[in-house]
């Protein structure tokens, strides 16, 4: 038996993500920017200008692992800003 077409794993495949953030901004143009992610799959982005400069925005989540096409499931946690000044 030959292993042509398939790939030795363990139990676990790891999970890998790209994930990009999409802007629209109020003139109409738009910005994708790939978030970059460490070995934890962790990353951050910051959006400026949301509610004015930017219209709208979209975070874009994909799994990419290869060899598999199991549904996969992600955190995501947006931070608000607070208040400035004293």
């Amino acid at each position: 038996w030959e292993a042509q077409g398939f790939t030795r794993i363990g139990e676990f495949l790891p999970q890998q993500y790209a994930v990009q953030l999409m802007e629209i901004f109020e003139d109409d143009t738009f910005r994708v920017t790939p978030m970059e992610l460490d070995a934890n799959n962790a990353g951050g982005l910051v959006i400026t200008g949301i509610g004015s400069v930017v219209k709208k925005a979209a975070l874009v989540v994909s799994p990419i692992t290869e060899g598999t096409r199991h549904p996969t499931n992600f955190d995501l946690e947006i931070i608000l800003p607070g208040p400035t000044g004293p």
